[in-house]
């Protein structure tokens, strides 16, 4: 993490025992450990996912990628089952590390990313209502969302905001900072987040471009095969648990 971001005290998010438990049904225990803060996320968010109101996703790469595969799946079931459109989503690189022109260079590429690749679905939202939902690994200084939050705002479009962790007692200064509603689905730092851990989600960002590269592309061939069974790994396991998810969250909805 960034210097700015180290000075912020974060407890490690707690394990249910449920998580503490062994399940042999998953091979990547950062993925299990996210069935408590998702549930949590989708408690809070229960009425306007019921509603539809989440016409767009964007996922926040490269950690928070395997969240937001799991929101759109859950999102896409509950939807579908309400006879609604399921939502569009788009994956951007986070911006964590970049300031001053260099954020409003990259806001400026989102607004024109978002305006150019989704143009009916901004307009929908701005003619019947409906919001953009942000999904993130983790919040703390905010800096990461600035550009996308900023891109957003100057489009006109309602968002919020879905993080699996973060610092909860900043979230009033983050939601002015940032200008969207934000929910917590736990304190401190998921296991999900690990700038070391690229395999697991199959990018790579440069917080300076729009979005990040897949790493498979880039790897000699072994490497490629190895990384290739790591996503699917991971594919699999986000599956398994946005039925867990669904079977306990979802059943009246």
């Amino acid at each position: 993490m960034k210097n700015a971001e180290k000075n912020v005290k974060l407890d490690d998010v707690s394990k249910s025992p449920r998580e503490e438990a062994k399940d042999d049904g998953f091979s990547n225990p950062e993925i299990e450990h996210l069935f408590e803060p998702m549930g949590e996320l989708i408690s809070r968010m229960r009425r306007s996912i019921q509603k539809g109101e989440y016409k767009l996703l964007i996922g926040d790469d490269a950690s928070g990628r395997v969240p937001t595969f799991i929101f759109t799946q859950f999102l896409k079931s509950v939807y579908e089952k309400n006879n609604m459109k399921g939502p569009a989503t788009a994956f951007l690189a986070g911006a964590r590390g970049l300031e001053g022109e260099e954020a409003a260079t990259k806001s400026a590429e989102i607004e024109k990313f978002l305006n150019e690749r989704y143009t009916e679905d901004l307009s929908l939202m701005r003619r019947h209502g409906g919001m953009v939902l942000v999904v993130t690994d983790t919040i703390v200084t905010g800096k990461s969302l600035q550009p996308i939050a900023d891109a957003l705002s100057r489009l006109g479009i309602t968002f919020e905001i879905a993080s699996v962790a973060g610092a909860k007692d900043e979230r009033d200064d983050l939601q002015r900072k940032l200008g969207g509603r934000i929910f917590f689905g736990g304190q401190g730092i998921p296991g999900i987040y690990d700038p070391n851990e690229h395999d697991l989600h199959g990018v790579w960002k440069d917080a300076h471009e729009l979005f990040a590269h897949a790493l498979k592309k880039e790897a000699p061939d072994r490497r490629a095969v190895e990384i290739q069974k790591k996503i699917q790994s991971a594919r699999e396991d986000a599956n398994k648990l946005v039925k867990e998810l669904l079977d306990q969250y979802g059943q009246h909805m």
